[in-house]
């Protein structure tokens, strides 16, 4: 097997190297030994966590009718305090974390004015790191795109949304590739269509790789931990969920979530909090009991406890994987 840890992995590998390990590596993702030591903290998140997920500001611009931030209050603007940044520095740095930053939840990051400055803090507190994060366009241009360049940001996902109270259609969204691809001053690059599904397509602006979509999240998009209620799956999930394995995810409040389709503002995703990074540091919530619970609950086929009963978020956990993730559940 190729010399590669889990955190290190795509997602469509995800599983297949987690579950190469051995029984007493696994052993700690599923049980919360009281006298792990920081060393073996640091090095359990090193070696899982793919992703972190943090948001840097709260406002949004746009509601989206398949997105919680069309029924909570979005427009106003709230930035993460600096001493919760500088706690989160503070243990990227200690971790030498270099795996995927993601600098947005359910926020616009261009409409936090200190988006530049805080990619360039990660780079500097762990130069290795990948930052990123996903904007729907609206402020892009040349010039903004310079400025992230030069920042230091290493990939951008856009996702053209169809306009406000109008569903996605066709059409539409390729005229809105054209347009988009106008304003930044590129030539409109061979798109990926599906009709009626989606439109997709990806390039390099400089150092940045830029990916931009255009989806029809009004009949494909999650329920958001059961948020949005018109995208609740009408089945009740079975399957595995990888995300609270390979993902860290922290609200503008330093809330730390079970994952990133959980709603910060929802008063029903405080119920599931895992920690708070002013109180507890990243690596010993990753650690701590809560998420080594869920971890657990998400590992096997089984039924799935609200609100994960009714996501729809997509896992390519295989069949013939189902004896092994129940053999460590019961070694769990």
């Amino acid at each position: 097997m190729e010399n590669t840890t889990p955190g290190s992995s795509t997602g469509l590998k995800y599983w297949s190297h987690l579950l190469a390990e051995p029984d007493n590596v696994l052993q700690k993702l599923l049980v919360c030994p009281p006298e792990m030591s920081r060393p073996e903290m640091l090095a359990l998140f090193r070696r899982n966590v793919a992703i972190i997920n943090i948001e840097t500001s709260a406002a949004c611009n746009r509601l989206c009718s398949y997105c919680p931030d069309a029924i909570y209050d979005r427009k106003t603007q709230v930035l993460m305090a600096p001493a919760l940044w500088q706690c989160f520095l503070e243990n990227i740095a200690e971790i030498q974390y270099a795996q995927q930053v993601s600098l947005n939840l359910y926020n616009e990051p261009m409409l936090d004015p200190t988006i530049c400055e805080k990619i360039a803090d990660l780079k500097k507190a762990s130069p290795r790191c990948i930052t990123k994060f996903s904007s729907n366009g609206d402020y892009l241009n040349p010039q903004t795109l310079k400025q992230l360049e030069l920042a230091g940001l290493d990939q951008m996902y856009v996702t053209l949304h169809a306009p406000p109270g109008k569903p996605y259609r066709d059409p539409q969204q390729l005229e809105a590739f054209a347009k988009f691809f106008k304003r930044i001053k590129v030539d409109l690059p061979v798109l990926d269509h599906e009709p009626g599904v989606k439109i997709y397509t990806q390039l390099q602006w400089g150092s940045i790789k830029l990916v931009v979509m255009s989806n029809n999240w009004a009949e494909r998009g999650n329920d958001r931990a059961g948020t949005v209620i018109s995208l609740k799956n009408r089945t009740s999930r079975q399957a595995p969920c990888m995300r609270v394995f390979r993902e860290f995810t922290i609200s503008h409040f330093g809330e730390v979530f079970p994952c990133c389709q959980f709603f910060p503002d929802a008063p029903e995703s405080k119920q599931h909090l895992l920690g708070h990074i002013g109180q507890t540091d990243m690596i010993a919530i990753y650690a701590g009991k809560s998420a080594t619970e869920w971890r657990k609950s998400m590992l096997t086929f089984s039924a799935k406890a609200r609100p994960c009963d009714t996501c729809s978020d997509p896992d390519n956990a295989q069949p013939e994987s189902a004896a092994r993730r129940q053999a460590l559940s019961g070694v769990a």
